[in-house]
């Protein structure tokens, strides 16, 4: 299973924004990080990227940059859209589908945070070709055999 995770991330001041977005930004990523080691850990091969896209906030790709060198961490995408206005999270996700370069679709808040288990869960489902979209909480499944993809064909989307 490759598995690509979208990530809209800003620290730009808004009304109902999470406090402490620094901090939760790179928790985030690092909780990726390790769901990623144990999905690429399997005897099976799988895979997972990370794309984190910035709505001209290049707070954001500084941090990404400091605390996950591209070196070290060629599996995570930088991407600083450039707008004259915050143009809301919608937008930045659908950037991240552009780019993304595998089959599933996962998302991944920047104030929030992957189990260890969250990515290799689905490696379990996968056998399944009827269900185009899961619907994942440490404590609920929900899978549905048949959604309409409005965005492409060839998507299958994870939904947190």
């Amino acid at each position: 299973m490759e598995i690509s995770v979208i990530m809209a991330a800003t620290l730009k001041d808004y009304e109902g924004a999470a406090t402490n977005r620094n901090f939760k930004l790179i928790r985030s990523i690092k909780s990726f990080c390790k769901a990623r080691v144990k999905l690429t850990s399997t005897q099976v091969p799988h895979d997972a990227e990370l794309i984190v896209v910035s709505d001209n906030c290049h707070k954001v790709i500084a941090l990404v940059n400091h605390f996950f060198p591209e070196a070290d961490y060629p599996f995570i995408k930088r991407v600083l859209l450039k707008n004259d206005r915050h143009v809301f999270s919608g937008n930045v996700r659908q950037k991240g589908l552009e780019l993304s370069k595998f089959p599933w679709i996962c998302y991944l808040d920047s104030d929030d945070m992957f189990d260890v288990n969250h990515l290799s869960f689905f490696t379990k489902l996968e056998q399944d070709k009827n269900i185009d979209f899961y619907y994942y909480n440490e404590a609920v499944l929900v899978s549905v055999k048949k959604i309409k993809d409005s965005v492409s064909s060839k998507k299958k989307f994870v939904y947190e």
